[in-house]
Formats: C-alpha cells, structure tokens, sequence
C-alpha cells in the first residue's frame, strides 16, 4: 500500500479518536455529576439543576459536532476509496481486465465497495463505543476497585463465550460472499443471453433451476446463519450486562461491599454503557464483511493508483511505418495456441486486409496491433521507435477501433460541428441522429447502424491509423459496397491508414496488401 495513503488513513483514524474522546468523555462528565452532586442532594440548589443542564447542552452539542465531523471523514474517504478503485481500472491493462471476468468485476463494484463503505462508516461508532467503555470502565474503578474486578471478569467470560459466534460470523459471510460472485454470473447470463434463452425454454429452465436456485438458496441459507450468530451474541452480551446490574446490586446491599449511593451509580453507568457496547458489537459483521471484502478486492490484481493519466511523453503521434518483428503471444504458459513468429508491416495511408478462419488468431493480433495485449515476445516499432511496456499505452492512444463487440459511448469527444454533420450523412445517420449537449441523440439504433454511429465516433478521434474487427459484416449490400469503394479511398486520401479484418473476397482488390492467418502463423497473399 502506498504510504501516503497509510498515513492519511492514520491521520483519520487520530482525528476519528479525538473526536469520540471529546463526545465519550462529556458523557462521563454527566454521569459524574449525578454521582456527586444529584444523588447527594439533601435541598432544593437550582445552580445544581441549571449546571446538569448547562452540561447536557454541552454533551449535546459536542456529540452533534462530533458526529458531522466523524460522518465528513468517513464519507471523504468512501468517496476517496470509490474513485481509487475505480481509476485503477481505468489503468490495468485490457489483458488482465479479461482475465479477472466482467461479473467479478461487478461484484466488487457493487458488493466489496459498498461492504468496505459500510465497515468504515462503522469505525466512528466502534471508537466512540470503545472510548465511552474505557471512560465508564475507569469511573467504575474509581468508584469500586472490587466490583470493576467483577465486571472486568464477568465481561470476559461473555465476550469469551461470544466468540465463537463472531468466528461463524466471519465463516458465513465469507461464504456469502462467493455465493455473490457466482450469483453475478447468473445475473450476467439472464441479462446478456436472454435473446438465446428466449428462444430456448428448456435453457432457460436448467439456467434458473439448475444454477440460480441452487445459489440463491445457498446464499440465503448462509446469510440466516450469519445472522443467528450475529443476533445470539448481540443479545447474549446484552443479557449478561443485565445480569451484571442485577448481581451488582445484590452484592452491594448485601455484604456492603460499596454505599447504595455508588452501586446506583454503577447500576446507572452499566445500563448507560448497553448502548455503545451493542454498538461495537452490532458493528462486527460489517467490519467483517469490509475485510473479506477487500481481500477479494486485493485478490483482483489491480494497477496502482495513479492520480493522474499519464502516457509517455515524445511519442510520435503520426508515424510512417508500423512494424512486427517475431512476434510470439500466448494467453498463458499452458495454453497450446498462440502467435508465432508474426512478421508484419503497414506503411502510412495503406489499406490492409487480415483474412482467417475462427480461432486462428485473427483477433488476438488484432488486440496487439491495438496496444491492448503486449506480445511474450518479439519487437514493434513505429517508424524506428520500439514499443515497450513503458510506451505501450501512448501507442495505443495513436489508433481509433471499432471492435467486433464494441462498446459505444452516447458523448462525442469533438466540438467540430461542420465535421459531425458531414460523417452523420456519409454514415446515412443524419435522420436519425444528431448532437446535442456534446451527446449522440440516441444509440437505440439497428447493429449496423450501431456499427456506423462507432465509425463516426472513431473517426471524431482525428487519428490517422484506424482498425476495424468485421465492420462490413453488419451492413446491408448497399452500404457495403459504398463502404470499400468509396469510404475507404477516401480515407486513404486524406492519409489515414486502415488495418481491417474482413471476408468480402469480393472488395479484396481495395486493400493494398492482403494477410492470411491460419493456427496463428501469418502469412502475406498479395
């Protein structure tokens, strides 16, 4: 963990700790008061009845102020948390982003970060307990050195027997917790696949009581027991300090071991001391649950945070000449298939073509040439430069793509209005799409209408190297055939260069060189 993070954490944890002494140490005050000035009164003393209220005020108002400053620094570092988390995975790469999984992802960005929300925005009511048990505890020995003996033993023969539950506790939620994960995958696939599972009664049948059933009650069964745990130990303790007034009191009226005076005054203190215990024990489940929500948080494998976006400086934003040398690529050391030996150059303006069955590799070096997946081994340069780890996301930033599963984004990143209006009616979109408040109209479009709303969008990005997973594969024979002859040579007029994966043999003649890829060897074939 980054030390300047620790030491803010620290710093507010101390101001945390501060605040609660103030609050837990004007409430002993009162109770002081009662002992020494109240339960001694023998005649009417309004300055005793005006200086109780003077410091019930005071209690109050310390408590009030307390409470605002400790729920401002929880919340500023919730909210310092969720833009950490969430900016680190802006900033991991887009190889380990897939390999973690979109419903794990989900899950900590529902689940672990508002588990971690809700255990911090617990540690002011932990402290502020805990500082008014230490307070209580030592006004209790100033008043009775024998019965804090008891108290101290009794409390732990309680907590002792409690402990076990706290174990199942922290058992269970971890338990649910998978539970979470795997329910993710259920809600992914009913929501992403529900095309298909309309389609398919019989797969819809087996998804829901085959899979989500059986999680879902697994989940629930795991939640009640974290609960039956959670409830025996809050009322068990609560129960025993009870118990604890009740035996106080017995033994004081009846060996005398204190005045009647001081044991209602303990008696006062312990049932006023119910509260913040109840509060600290009624606060583990959630402390609990924020650690194994950041173990799994921690498990994912994120890129530091990082304040800032930064990218290599002096990369050539416009290059002559792309080049691959050797390049070797494999998802993991034990996967069989992957990239060998890939040669390959594309010069400034050309029109490329990649050609290849299903799973020949096509889209893997597709994702290398994006800057997305960085090779075992091998060398690429742009012009004479050597991309590298360093420089990788800067070259990834010089290229527009319009992948076969792209995400399309409603903001447009242009303020060129003539240039908007121009792409719109060569994408045939204009009737249907316009920009206002620097946002698209609408997306709800038709796929290949989708996929020419991306092509606008890419292009808006003003990049001169721009590549493209089965654009054409979307659109009508019409749009087509306008696309390779007319669209691409107009971009190859205006200096753009375009790597495209495609199987319009027919349009092969628009392409300045042709590859063919096949068991992730490639090869040139014009």
């Amino acid at each position: 963990m980054n030390p300047k993070i620790s030491l803010s954490f620290a710093m507010k944890i101390i101001a945390m700790i501060v605040l609660g002494a103030i609050s837990s140490g004007s409430s002993m005050l009162i109770l002081f008061f009662i002992n020494k000035y109240l339960l001694t009164l023998t005649e009417k003393n309004s300055l005793v009845l005006v200086a109780f209220f003077g410091l019930l005020i005071a209690f109050l108002a310390s408590s009030i102020l307390s409470r605002i400053a400790l729920s401002t620094i929880g919340n500023n570092f919730v909210f310092d948390m969720r833009m950490k988390i969430v900016k680190r995975i802006l900033d991991t790469p887009n190889q380990k982003i897939t390999a973690i999984g979109k419903s794990n992802l989900l899950a900590s960005l529902s689940s672990d970060i508002t588990s971690l929300t809700n255990g911090f925005t617990r540690i002011p009511d932990i402290i502020q307990g805990c500082l008014v048990i230490f307070f209580a505890s030592f006004y209790i020995a100033y008043l009775s050195y024998e019965i804090f003996i008891f108290l101290l033993i009794w409390m732990s023969v309680t907590i002792f027997i409690s402990n076990t539950s706290m174990k199942n506790i922290y058992k269970y939620y971890g338990l649910h917790r998978q539970n979470e994960d795997t329910l993710y995958k259920d809600y992914q696939t009913s929501i992403e696949g529900h095309r298909e599972l309309s389609l398919n009664l019989e797969r819809s049948k087996r998804l829901y009581n085959d899979r989500f059933i059986p999680n879902a009650k697994s989940l629930r069964s795991n939640i009640i027991k974290t609960e039956i745990f959670s409830s025996f130990a809050s009322n068990w303790i609560s129960s025993m300090m009870l118990g604890a007034i009740g035996v106080i009191i017995y033994v004081c009226l009846a060996y005398k071991v204190t005045t009647l005076q001081d044991a209602i005054t303990i008696a006062l203190t312990i049932l006023f001391l119910r509260a913040p215990i109840m509060m600290v024990v009624s606060s583990i489940p959630s402390i609990f649950k924020s650690k194994i929500a950041y173990e799994k948080l921690k498990k994912l494998d994120l890129s530091e945070y990082e304040a800032e976006f930064n990218m290599s400086e002096n990369f050539p934003q416009s290059w002559d000449r792309l080049t691959l040398k050797n390049i070797n690529f494999r998802y993991s050391p034990d996967d069989g298939f992957g990239l060998s030996d890939i040669n390959f150059e594309i010069n400034r303006g050309e029109v490329v073509f990649l050609v290849g069955k299903n799973g020949s590799g096509k889209s893997t070096l597709f994702m290398i040439l994006a800057g997305l997946l960085e090779p075992n081994g091998g060398e690429m340069y742009v012009d004479d430069v050597r991309i590298t780890k360093e420089n990788l996301k800067a070259y990834a930033n010089t290229i527009s793509a319009v992948f076969s599963d792209f995400y399309l984004f409603d903001e447009v990143l242009s303020d060129d209005d003539k240039f908007i209006d121009e792409l719109l009616k060569k994408m045939f979109l204009d009737k249907k799409v316009s920009v206002k408040d620097d946002k698209f109209s609408t997306l709800n479009l038709s796929q290949g209408q989708r996929k020419r709303l991306a092509m606008v969008a890419a292009l808006l990005e003003k990049r001169k190297f721009i590549i493209l997973d089965e654009w054409a594969a979307d659109q009508d024979p019409q749009f087509r055939k306008m696309f390779y002859k007319e669209i691409l040579t107009e971009l190859k007029k205006d200096g753009y260069t375009v790597f495209a994966i495609s199987h319009d043999d027919a349009y092969f003649d628009c392409a300045d060189k042709i590859y063919s890829i096949e068991n992730g060897k490639l090869s040139q074939i014009k």
